[in-house]
């Protein structure tokens, strides 16, 4: 993640992420205007919380994130794959990549 359309793919990643939970959980989304201030904290938090987008034709379909831990215990969190993506290898490969 070094340039600004990096981010702006994170952030159209991370929509995808909060519409589909809130359709599995029968809620209205979040405002869009949240996924840009949540996908922004993860940027400032950035390089300590490294984020991590993946792609796979040239599209963002994939995001992870991870954090260097102590005494080889680290941090991992949010992953989320597009469905139209899923069972392509995108979750193993962002887990991989990340736990490296």
């Amino acid at each position: 993640m070094v340039s600004d359309d990096d981010w702006a793919a994170m952030v159209a990643v991370t929509r995808l992420d909060h519409l589909e939970e809130a359709a599995k959980e029968g809620r209205e989304p979040w405002p869009e205007a949240l996924t840009e201030q949540m996908v922004g904290h993860k940027r400032r938090k950035a390089p300590e919380m490294q984020p991590w987008l993946a792609r796979l034709d040239d599209r963002p379909v994939g995001m992870f994130s991870s954090m260097p831990g102590v005494d080889g215990i680290g941090l991992v969190e949010d992953l989320f794959v597009d469905p139209v993506a899923r069972g392509r290898g995108v979750a193993q490969a962002l887990i991989a990549h990340a736990t490296a």
